[in-house]
């Protein structure tokens, strides 16, 4: 486990107005505010959106909104997790959004002033993301013992 203390930090209100495009407005967001690490979540309604992989919806309303932005080596980048209410037969969907054009989105992003050095928790994202394997899919890890675990552990 790793933990990391936030001292610093901000709030920022952000309401996405009607035509735009949230996942660019929140790379805009990034650069234009500064935000070096953040963790935002958000309600709203969009006139379309795209999850991963390739799944298109045309207007819905977002149940859930939760995700990270952060700053790295100049690029800024955006994670987004939606649940996606349907007034069809789709019903409620989720996912990793990578499009969505808004009707109306707010949101909460909380900026950590103090974490963004990337010597302080690496200069991957937050969440590693991984695809979630298919168990049929999986390979066996090879096998050590627990004196292999001690002595990793124990190495500067």
């Amino acid at each position: 486990m790793i933990v990391t203390e936030s001292r610093a930090g901000r709030r920022l209100l952000v309401h996405v107005e009607e035509g735009e495009e949230l996942v660019s407005t929140l790379v805009d967001l990034v650069h234009d505010e500064g935000v070096h690490d953040a963790w935002l979540r958000g309600l709203g309604t969009l006139a379309s959106a795209q999850i991963e992989p390739d799944q298109r919806f045309a207007r819905c309303r977002i149940l859930t909104l939760e995700g990270t932005l952060s700053m790295r080596d100049a690029e800024a980048n955006v994670r987004l997790h939606v649940t996606l209410a349907r007034p069809s037969k789709d019903g409620v969907v989720g996912g990793v959004l990578t499009r969505g054009d808004s009707l109306g989105v707010d949101l909460v992003v909380v900026c950590y002033e103090d974490l963004g050095a990337p010597a302080v928790r690496g200069t991957t994202a937050w969440v590693d993301e991984q695809p979630i394997q298919d168990p049929s899919e999986a390979t066996d890890v090879a096998a050590g013992s627990w004196a292999d675990v001690v002595a990793v552990s124990a190495a500067p």
